[in-house]
């Protein structure tokens, strides 16, 4: 997904899909797909970014998150959704020092989870800690965050053509949360699943600068509010590039 009312996109045209793709998101990174079609990036070397997805409305699949919250005393803090698989990054709210999965009665650098519930080690009670993650919103979620897609779906995947995004501004939910978006100059690429991330062996994304980096609205530890505590433009990632 992508906020076009904050985004501003200078250069933009339509282009033929690859018929083996499947676009599951606007705001993906896509790369040169076979025969001047285009494509979802997959992380791979090789590839070469040509722009953002745009089209009208998608069924929102994900939706990134980041919490900022205080582990109670039994040394746990519930999540407002469950991560989806591999997207989890935590950190020392203070410090930004990570907080890696593994076994945290036995380290205090080191986390757990079952479910949206994550156990940290008994000398972060008390301390707030961020989280970063992807989740996958409900249908009332979703229709809160995007509101109602039109019938019969996006009408350029019925024509075999998507939107792409050549220059400009956008805040798009598709971006890898577990890694450091703050870092300076990062090297913005493509990632798995259309995903822009740092680092890698994907294509590299031309004249990237981070404008706005995922942060949490609230750093008491409270839930509050009920489809996204970021309200929930905070939470994506704002990137200026131009292929």
């Amino acid at each position: 997904m992508i906020n076009l009312s904050a985004s501003r996109i200078n250069r933009s045209d339509e282009q033929p899909l690859n018929p083996a793709a499947v676009l599951s998101a606007v705001g993906a990174a896509m790369v040169q797909g076979p025969l001047g079609t285009v494509t979802p990036g997959t992380g791979g070397s090789g590839e070469l970014f040509v722009g953002a997805s745009l089209s009208q409305p998608l069924t929102l699949l994900n939706f990134p998150k980041v919490e900022a919250l205080i582990p109670s005393a039994a040394n746990t803090v519930t999540l407002f959704a469950t991560p989806l698989s591999g997207t989890l990054r935590v950190i020392d709210t203070a410090t930004n020092a990570t907080i890696t999965l593994g076994t945290p009665s036995s380290s205090a650098t080191q986390y757990s989870i079952s479910g949206n519930v994550v156990t940290v080690n008994v000398a972060r009670v008390g301390v707030s800690t961020t989280f970063f993650y992807q989740y996958a919103p409900t249908t009332v979620q979703a229709r809160t965050l995007q509101g109602d897609i039109q019938p019969g779906g996006a009408a350029s995947l019925s024509t075999g053509t998507v939107g792409v995004i050549r220059a400009g501004l956008i805040f798009t939910t598709e971006y890898d949360p577990t890694v450091d978006w703050t870092a300076a100059n990062p090297a913005v690429k493509v990632g798995a699943n259309g995903r822009f991330t740092i680092g890698g062996s994907g294509a590299v994304v031309p004249n990237a600068q981070v404008i706005q980096f995922p942060v949490a609205t609230s750093l008491t530890g409270s839930q509050v509010g009920s489809a996204n505590v970021n309200a929930p433009q905070d939470a994506l990632l704002g990137l200026y590039f131009s292929a």
